[in-house]
């Protein structure tokens, strides 16, 4: 069985049943059968099916149950997290990727490198049971260009910026690091090594940044000027969850944010170029102005 397969038999299950279907059993497993093929075979008996349906409301929140009068099973509720959404649409994405026949002339790719979700199986399993992992890592900030060997005490798969990250504890100093996914060669859950849970609540570490990178610093009040067009589409796809549209005059929008500035938000700020003025607090303004006199200055 390949590493995925759990996983895409799990996104399959949950397609069938998203538009309101009542399945029995027996339904579901012709279904199972009808996606299968020589690379991927997702027969499964009925207890793995009564295994799999605890697992899709474990991970993503939905939960499947059974009609006893009928036998048919159907989504009771989805009380769902976005973050889990999000973990079932890359698996979908990914499941669909691989059906080359279904997707080609159809779906097109940039070409690069996998993003590492071959990885999430055997992370999951890592993190609930509380077993340590080995990675082989590439950091970009060691200039040698050799990849290191780690070994991580997983605590959670995190999204930023379409890219995937594991976040766990190093043993090397006992701090607790973003690895991403896309940079990892190797991982192997190791059997016999197992950690004490941590105690490290993502969300509220990651509460007042935008991106992979945490900080301590102080959140600050952020004021930015938009064009029209880039506030619409911000106003679809906000920068953080505290941002305000606080003015509206003729093509100016004016947005607000409460956040802390780090290195990841000043790349987003100026990826979008004259689209956007930061017009608060006056070390961002200062902060942009260098970044853009240092890039100028590459040109000179």
């Amino acid at each position: 069985m390949s590493k995925n397969i759990f996983f895409s038999r799990l996104a399959l299950i949950v397609e069938m049943f998203r538009n309101g279907a009542h399945l029995t059993f027996d339904e579901v497993l012709r279904k199972l059968e009808n996606k299968s093929d020589s690379e991927e075979d997702f027969v499964i008996s009925k207890r793995t099916f009564q295994r799999d349906i605890k697992e899709i409301d474990s991970l993503f929140g939905i939960e499947i149950v059974c009609n006893r009068s009928t036998n048919e099973y159907y989504i009771k509720e989805i009380f769902s997290e976005d973050g889990k959404i999000r973990l079932l649409e890359a698996i979908e994405i990914t499941s669909l990727i691989k059906s080359s026949n279904e997707t080609a002339g159809i779906v097109f790719l940039e070409k690069r490198k996998a993003n590492g979700t071959e990885y999430f199986s055997e992370i999951i399993k890592a993190i609930k049971n509380l077993k340590v992992l080995e990675i082989t890592y590439l950091n970009f900030l060691n200039h040698s260009g050799k990849s290191s060997i780690r070994k991580v005490s997983p605590i959670a798969i995190k999204e930023s910026k379409n890219r995937w990250y594991l976040l766990a504890k190093d043993s090397k100093d006992e701090v607790v690091k973003s690895f991403s996914l896309d940079r990892i060669s190797k991982l192997e859950v190791l059997k016999d090594s197992f950690f004490v849970k941590i105690d490290f609540d993502v969300e509220k570490e990651y509460q007042n940044v935008f991106g992979i990178l945490k900080s301590d610093e102080k959140i600050q009040n952020i004021k930015i000027q938009c064009s029209e067009s880039q506030y619409r589409y911000l106003e679809t796809l906000p920068l953080h969850h505290t941002q305000k549209l606080i003015l509206q005059e003729n093509e100016i929008f004016i947005i607000s944010l409460e956040l802390i500035p780090t290195y990841d938000f000043v790349m987003e700020i100026l990826a979008m170029g004259k689209e956007v003025k930061v017009l608060e607090p006056k070390s961002l303004v200062q902060e942009i102005k260098n970044k853009i006199l240092e890039n100028l200055a590459q040109y000179s």
